[in-house]
């Protein structure tokens, strides 16, 4: 008989208190935001440093995304015949009276007078990585495609309808999937040579403990290298707790555990409130720990974690559609291949390091193209639905019924995605 692991509070007034406490903290941080949104949108104009995050070709000029010494990110129209890439720029903002708050913390279009630019010194690890990367392959999307993963970088428009087509654009968009890989893969390359002069010399170290911390601080250089993106940010902050929690021996899939995380990921990065990538990646974890909780009686381990992905997918849907409505036969492939980049990503990496990359290359186009080959749809989910799906979610963490529910909701939903009458 095993020892129940303790919750993070021993009662609920505890969390209650700690949440309004962070609650309190994430007004008055937005509550900051908003008082300088009221003075950025009083000024006649506004003087300030950018650094160009992105560069978006159209015809005859350039979108480029742009964010400020103070954090703002600003779309903005410019010449193409000026290469602003790794540069940073000096601009002349005319705010406007029309922006609105929400606007202003999630990014916003208007134009801008640059003033200066000034070249940044150069990224030798990453521009080393790109070249590793280009010189494997030859087709531009699964260079992209490599680049996302890896780096973290912005795929075409193209390749991300054919990502959505096949549903996995969650294994592009780096989150806490490819951190628990690379939690993985650098613990167990860790452990060996550790094991081995522990016995030698330091017996009395903890390998868990002691690899556990350098995990933690090389994923977190990680996650800075490829631009802190909202749902890597959100994964790495989980992991962290994570791990503590598995020291300190609490009981880690909670929805207090996740509930803590997020308000704290909320008061140190307020702006994020309006980022629909995290909240994606908070959802697909809130599922998660809803699968764990009414699937751990099962003991073949081989049937439980098959029942994973599945879940995850089925949950999933009904949000994913509530923001992209594209509906493809092939998006029931989703688990597969959710299960597959396990595997795929840390052989990915080490193929690359061995000069060998390209060996997926025409699988991956096979896969990408296979979306054109069938219909796709859109269905938009009414809105009462989708809050009722969003509250019997919730009402899941306490009662079994709402959960069954919940299944019941999730396996209709597929089918009325899938109802042929509707495709033809």
């Amino acid at each position: 008989m095993s020892i129940e692991k303790p919750n993070l509070f021993s009662n609920y007034r505890e969390f209650l208190m700690l949440s309004i406490s962070l609650l309190i903290l994430v007004f008055i941080r937005v509550g900051d935001y908003y008082s300088d949104y009221k003075e950025f949108i009083t000024k006649p104009f506004y003087y300030t440093y950018a650094k160009v995050k992105h560069i978006y070709p159209k015809a005859n000029y350039n979108i480029i995304k742009v964010e400020t010494t103070e954090g703002l990110i600003i779309f903005t129209g410019v010449t193409n015949r000026v290469n602003y890439l790794n540069t940073t720029i000096r601009i002349k903002i005319s705010p406007n009276n029309n922006l609105s708050f929400v606007e202003y913390i999630n990014g916003f279009y208007t134009q801008i007078k640059i003033k200066k630019v000034i070249k940044n010194g150069d990224n030798r690890l990453k521009d080393y990585i790109n070249n590793l990367i280009e010189t494997q392959h030859k087709d531009s999307e699964i260079i992209e495609f490599y680049k996302a993963i890896f780096l973290a970088s912005k795929i075409s428009k193209s390749l991300r309808e054919k990502v959505a087509s096949l549903g996995i654009s969650h294994l592009i968009a780096l989150s806490g999937l490819h951190l628990t890989i690379l939690w993985s893969v650098i613990y167990f390359i860790l452990l060996l040579p550790y094991k081995y002069f522990q016995k030698r010399f330091f017996s009395y170290r903890n390998s868990f403990f002691d690899i556990g911390v350098i995990s933690i601080v090389l994923l977190g250089v990680y996650t800075i290298f490829v631009g802190s993106p909202p749902s890597l940010i959100r994964s790495f902050i989980m992991m962290l707790f994570s791990w503590i929690f598995l020291i300190m021996g609490i009981k880690i899939f909670s929805f207090q555990s996740l509930s803590l995380v997020v308000l704290i990921i909320l008061s140190l990065f307020p702006t994020l409130i309006t980022s629909i990538a995290l909240w994606f990646s908070i959802a697909g974890v809130f599922y998660i720990f809803l699968i764990e909780r009414y699937s751990n009686n099962i003991q073949n381990k081989i049937l439980k974690y098959t029942i994973f992905p599945i879940g995850i997918y089925l949950f999933m849907l009904p949000i994913t559609h509530s923001i992209f409505y594209i509906t493809n036969i092939y998006q029931l492939t989703s688990p597969i291949l959710s299960i597959s980049f396990v595997l795929f990503y840390p052989i990915s990496i080490f193929l690359h390091i061995i000069g060998y990359g390209g060996l997926f290359d025409e699988v991956l186009i096979l896969l990408f193209n296979l979306p054109s080959s069938a219909i796709s749809f859109d269905m938009v989910i009414p809105l009462d639905l989708f809050v009722i799906y969003l509250v019997v979610s919730i009402a899941s963490i306490w009662s079994r019924l709402s959960f069954y529910l919940l299944v019941l909701l999730a396996i209709l939903n597929i089918f009325l995605l899938y109802n042929w009458d509707l495709v033809y």
